[in-house]
């Protein structure tokens, strides 16, 4: 198909990277930005053998749930994907996404998935921390698609802290860019000029480098650490093994109630700030260690009970998931901003002898394609 030729298509359904799928031609077709039920008129981007990407061109006919979005950059941004449509609907948008993706991924019927929770916030100003680019000075995000700045607009992008937006007014930001935080006290923080930010979630304080990993959304964080907690059920003489610990997120919050456990990640910069964020709260019963979810001791956690797994968006890799079924924990707590890796680690598990008792959508990344499951295996 000669690829400048444009062609109408119905789009059935959501699918993740906040697009919209169809077919045409005996091809798959996937298009940014459309959504389910509409007719748009598309021209193809990319093709492979058995797929297509597309370039929206025209709405022939719109959906009903799509809306005016505030932002004068969306589309055009490539940090936004569902200011189109309500909150409401994109959480709708989002379950389907994570619900097919078991289905066809983790390959488990209607019965083996369990009902799905979910937790939306504040779907404007909950990013704490950002990568920003440099549009000769001005802060903004990469342009959809490129690797071209644009700059936000007069009134600042609708994702961050206000606070955020406030002090970096009159500032020139370095070429090409760099990470700003805001910190627990609400003080802002430019990479270069500090090295360390003071985070505190459920009355636990974190120090870490500006650069290290924690979770952006501001309103939730400290509820997908109360979720985390109830997916483990912790009983007396449960302990625990956190693989991808960070800082020490979900390990010192574990630890502050009375279980002792070890915590894992492969980046010994995020150890030694695990180490030090349990001396500054005076928390003990947890250990840190440098190594990856490949290499944890099968043995080292003495017979832990319950695994947490919060791994990057790559999921686990093979070797890793076979770690954690040699360890044999009663129950699995799996945190990912993954559907598709996730329901490829779920099939491994369930594979293995576990299932999936639990499921929990929690919002944490509103307005984009992003979203965080959490989801509860047992024996």
């Amino acid at each position: 198909m000669d690829l400048k030729e444009a062609f109408t298509i119905h789009i059935t359904k959501p699918i993740y990277g906040g697009m919209g799928m169809g077919h045409h031609e005996g091809k798959v077709v996937m298009v940014p930005g459309a959504l389910p039920g509409e007719e748009a008129v598309v021209s193809p981007a990319k093709t492979g053998r058995d797929y297509m990407i597309c370039t929206l061109l025209e709405l022939v006919t719109p959906s009903q749930h799509r809306i005016t979005p505030e932002c004068p950059n969306f589309g055009i941004c490539g940090g936004c994907d569902y200011l189109s449509v309500s909150h409401t609907y994109e959480l709708q948008i989002k379950k389907e996404i994570a619900l097919d993706s078991l289905r066809r991924t983790a390959r488990l019927s209607q019965d083996e998935i369990p009902m799905v929770e979910v937790i939306g916030g504040d779907r404007r100003y909950y990013r704490s921390h950002a990568d920003l680019k440099s549009c000769c000075g001005k802060p903004g995000f990469y342009r959809r698609e490129t690797n071209t700045c644009i700059p936000f607009e007069s009134a600042g992008c609708q994702l961050l802290a206000e606070k955020i937006m406030e002090g970096l007014c009159g500032v020139s930001l370095p070429s090409p860019g760099c990470r700003v935080a805001l910190d627990h006290r609400g003080e802002l923080h430019l990479e270069g000029d500090c090295s360390t930010v003071l985070e505190c979630e459920n009355g636990i304080f974190y120090d870490r480098d500006i650069t290290s990993f924690f979770q952006v959304n501001r309103y939730l964080r400290p509820v997908i650490q109360q979720r985390m907690f109830e997916f483990a059920e912790m009983r007396s003489g449960d302990t625990f093994l956190d693989i991808g610990c960070g800082v020490g997120f979900f390990s010192l919050y574990f630890a502050r109630q009375s279980f002792s456990g070890i915590g894992y990640d492969i980046n010994s910069g995020s150890i030694a700030w695990a180490r030090r964020n349990a001396a500054l709260n005076g928390i003990t019963g947890v250990q840190f260690i440098a190594t990856s979810a490949e290499d944890i001791p099968i043995d080292g956690g003495g017979g832990a009970t319950v695994v947490l797994l919060d791994p990057p968006r790559s999921g686990l890799s093979r070797r890793a998931r076979d770690r954690v079924m040699a360890v044999s924990p009663k129950r699995i707590a799996y945190a990912s901003c993954d559907p598709a890796t996730f329901s490829r680690d779920i099939a491994s598990f369930a594979g293995s002898g576990y299932s999936l008792t639990r499921l929990m959508l929690i919002d944490m990344f509103p307005a984009t394609r992003h979203m965080e499951l959490l989801g509860q295996l047992r024996r």
